[in-house]
């Protein structure tokens, strides 16, 4: 196993963002994050926040043709064919597992096809971009585990695993969580708000905000964030 530096200049954490890391690779990124939890969840969204903004300052509408050309490229099927929609490599991973299992494989749709997280929103709108196995975290876990599920040029879409989260403001982008596991007090600027599965945390903009998990649980959420 590599030390802290040498494991966040390897490039690993690239890959594991953008969804071309190996079944032995993500293993290792869960390992480094259990051990150094708040240097990789750093590391990680310093990393997803360095691709929202080269997206949108290289942004340009591409016509269709182009479109689904990219797409069938990140699917590696031809064009025009539906299955081409499947492009989140996590899940494909894991669709395939679950047919050497013998179980039907996990269709996955398109990170351009995840809803923005608003009060109306339920946990079922979101389970065509996760399985199971993603809220599972190893036995003894703590810290902040983030696995991406989508990325475009308007936001990025994460589970989170946390038991602790430093308190932070945002300037720039705004955060908001869909909790699917567990439980977590939010405290923005002296107010406590409590939330629990299925609930929306939005996180307000030049706010200083903290949250507190209770001991010896995990709290776990879908994460927005979207640039401001």
């Amino acid at each position: 196993m590599m030390n802290l530096e040498d494991f966040i200049t390897s490039g690993i954490l690239e890959l594991y963002v953008l969804g071309h890391t190996s079944d032995e690779e993500d293993a290792e990124v869960l390992i480094m994050s259990s051990k150094f939890p708040a240097e990789i969840a750093h590391e990680i969204l310093e990393i997803a926040t360095a691709l929202e903004y080269l997206a949108l300052k290289n942004a340009v509408e591409p016509s269709a043709k182009l479109k689904e050309s990219v797409l069938a490229k990140f699917s590696g099927m031809p064009a025009n064919d539906p299955a081409s929609q499947e492009t989140d490599v996590a899940e494909k991973k894991s669709g395939a597992a679950a047919g050497r299992n013998g179980a039907a494989e996990k269709t996955t749709r398109p990170a351009i096809e995840i809803p923005r997280l608003t009060p109306f929103s339920r946990i079922e709108d979101y389970t065509d971009w996760f399985v199971p196995e993603d809220l599972i975290t190893p036995e003894g876990f703590k810290g902040v585990h983030l696995k991406i599920l989508g990325h475009t040029a308007e936001m990025t879409t994460m589970i989170i695993c946390a038991t602790e989260i430093e308190g932070e403001i945002h300037h720039d982008i705004y955060e908001r969580l869909l909790v699917l596991e567990g439980t977590c007090d939010v405290i923005i600027e002296n107010k406590v708000f409590s939330f629990h599965r299925g609930d929306l945390i939005d996180i307000p903009l030049h706010k200083w905000h903290d949250v507190v998990i209770p001991e010896g649980t995990v709290c776990k959420a879908i994460l927005q964030r979207i640039p401001a």
